[in-house]
């Protein structure tokens, strides 16, 4: 994913990161993060440079991880349910 980062650690660390160009923290904004001073908080870690692009991907794939196991369980309590909603002559 196209990262806000710089292209060395230590440019990284000194000019700090770009959220508006970093892809995980937009899919963390926009689906996986639902608690806006955790968002904050990254936000302000990664943009002054003490969070690198890369622990803003993992965060954002430890909650995309979350997300697909929790639908993963709902589709799994769901399974014997579908025929319920297919048309008798779908089955």
């Amino acid at each position: 994913a196209i990262s806000g980062g710089q292209p060395t650690v230590e440019e990284h660390r000194r000019l700090g990161g770009d959220v508006s160009k970093d892809v995980a923290y937009q899919y963390l904004q926009f689906f996986f993060e639902n608690d806006d001073s955790a968002l904050s908080e990254i936000k302000s870690e990664y943009e002054s440079g003490r969070m690198l692009a890369g622990e803003v991907k993992q965060i954002c794939i430890d909650r995309a991880t979350e997300w697909l196991s929790d639908l993963k369980q709902r589709r799994d309590q769901m399974a014997d349910s579908v025929p319920d909603f297919l048309a008798s002559d779908a089955i």
